[in-house]
């Protein structure tokens, strides 16, 4: 997990927990709530004061918020395409593809044209390359001969 992950995490559980025990005893002490039947809370406020009954409540609820943002985030799917290492892709500059008909061809690095389809175009929505434009791929070979796949714009 990046520290970016975290961080959001962490704020989101912050801006979260912090004004809850607030919101609570409010609630508990205006009687217009179903949450009158755990006026137990008085004894604790009693007992131990505003400030540390505040800061036992709002720090449980910063952990518990953080524990489920983190497993929320770990265990969610991730939408990343399932992506083959840059070193293992060629590299090569859109001869020309027509948009209407959905292919095109690739000139490799190496030398010789490969054909695109736009299936093969990574991304969402309107799939659509360029002529000129430098792409990354993988060459399979099917039965017309060798085709690009996993296309990707090179950055």
């Amino acid at each position: 997990m990046n520290s970016k992950v975290f961080a959001r995490c962490t704020l989101i559980s912050l801006l979260l927990a912090l004004p809850t025990p607030v919101l609570l005893f409010w609630l508990l002490n205006t009687g217009e709530t179903p949450l009158l039947a755990i006026k137990s809370t008085d004894a604790l406020f009693a007992l131990e004061g505003v400030v540390q009954a505040y800061l036992k409540v709002s720090s449980l609820l910063f952990l518990i918020l953080l524990l489920a943002n983190l497993s929320f985030y770990w265990l969610s799917p991730h939408l990343a395409l399932p992506m083959q290492e840059i070193d293992q892709r060629e590299t090569g500059t859109v001869k020309w593809f027509d948009a209407n008909k959905g292919f095109g061809f690739i000139t490799r690095d190496q030398g010789g044209d490969v054909f695109v389809h736009f299936r093969a175009i990574r991304g969402t929505g309107y799939k659509l390359l360029a002529e000129g434009q430098r792409v990354y791929f993988t060459v399979s070979t099917n039965d017309k001969g060798l085709q690009a796949d996993d296309v990707s714009l090179v950055k």
